[in-house]
């Protein structure tokens, strides 16, 4: 049958279609070095072209600090520079890198400009040095979970680098304005409340609360030795707070010990191994020409024995009468 005129044709293959070839590894690999290619090539680009803004901006302000000195505006297009030139390099160039190499290149570019600025506007005045401590505690806490991303420790160590560097800009305001009264203690040791618990969940789950005590002890009665000395050093009334909490925490550590003995009993538990060893028959036997009488007894482990005082319903006396031992937790001997 021949195929009329209103025969559709889409189902034969073009001439096009059939030469064409299929896409080979070899082309992908090819195209993705050609792609490799033309980045670098964007960005030399972009870096000489950054590069030649700012130089010319450093010597625009030259020719002009020759006759009139005056701020030098052109850190700002190096500094605009930098940020463009590294977000191009972390995000196309190198797409791999973690954004904790983001952060820090970041942080410096923006440190170094407000550096040049305090010395440029106020050099009398140092106010830059805060600023750069308070950049630094989410530096360092992105710093922590980055380098322990894959530990169980990564919250924890977020924890303690929050901590350190919350307490170092405390410290480092707190010399800048001059010293005086050192409340800086106060932040560190209500700072050190949270991180100690914190702690000893991650670590010392199984003494958490007692731990926990004891380092708040420590804390605390530091704090208030230091708050004495700050106060003039007058009557020591801290003395009191340390002798009467150490009591408490002598009474806590009494109990905690005693529970886990009273735990350990219950569970069987005994640092003993001592053995009853089975005498053989021969060792027995008498010499007096009466019948031997081989009496067996069990290997008895004190190990094995509960390490517990309380009896059954039955008394002492009613088990002697019922021929029973009279300590229930001891095997009968079989005779």
């Amino acid at each position: 049958m021949q195929p009329s005129a209103y025969t559709s044709f889409a189902h034969v293959p073009s001439a096009q279609t059939q030469y064409e070839q299929p896409t080979t590894p070899m082309g992908d690999a090819a195209r993705a070095v050609m792609l490799t290619a033309k980045e670098s090539k964007k960005f030399r680009l972009h870096v000489l072209i950054g590069f030649g803004v700012t130089t010319v901006s450093v010597l625009i302000w030259a020719l002009v600090a020759m006759f009139h000195s005056h701020f030098p505006w052109f850190i700002f297009s190096a500094f605009l520079f930098g940020m463009t030139i590294s977000f191009h390099y972390f995000f196309f160039e190198k797409p791999q890198t973690n954004m904790f190499a983001v952060h820090l290149t970041w942080y410096v570019l923006i440190s170094t400009l407000l550096v040049v600025c305090n010395f440029a506007i106020t050099p009398k005045t140092a106010w830059f040095f805060p600023v750069l401590l308070a950049g630094a505690i989410p530096l360092s806490i992105h710093w922590a979970i980055d380098a322990y991303k894959d530990s169980p420790d990564k919250r924890v160590m977020a924890h303690l680098a929050f901590f350190l560097t919350t307490n170092a800009f405390c410290f480092g305001l707190w010399l800048y304005l001059g010293g005086g009264f050192p409340w800086f203690i106060y932040t560190f040791w209500l700072s050190a409340v949270p991180l100690t618990v914190h702690w000893n969940m991650q670590y010392h789950r199984s003494s958490v609360v007692l731990r926990t005590h004891a380092s708040l002890f420590v804390q605390m009665n530091t704090l208030f030795f230091f708050a004495w000395m700050a106060a003039g050093m007058g009557f020591p009334w801290f003395f009191f707070t340390f002798v009467g909490w150490g009591l408490v925490l002598g009474a806590h550590y009494y109990i905690n010990r005693r529970r886990q003995r009273l735990r350990a009993a219950a569970t069987g538990t005994s640092n003993i191994g001592l053995t009853v060893p089975t005498a053989p028959p021969s060792d027995l036997q008498t010499h007096s020409g009466l019948p031997s009488v081989n009496v067996s007894l069990p290997n008895v482990s004190v190990s094995s024995i509960p390490a517990t005082t309380a009896y059954t319903e039955l008394s002492h006396k009613e088990r002697m009468r019922t021929g029973q031992p009279s300590d229930p937790r001891l095997p009968e001997a079989s005779v």
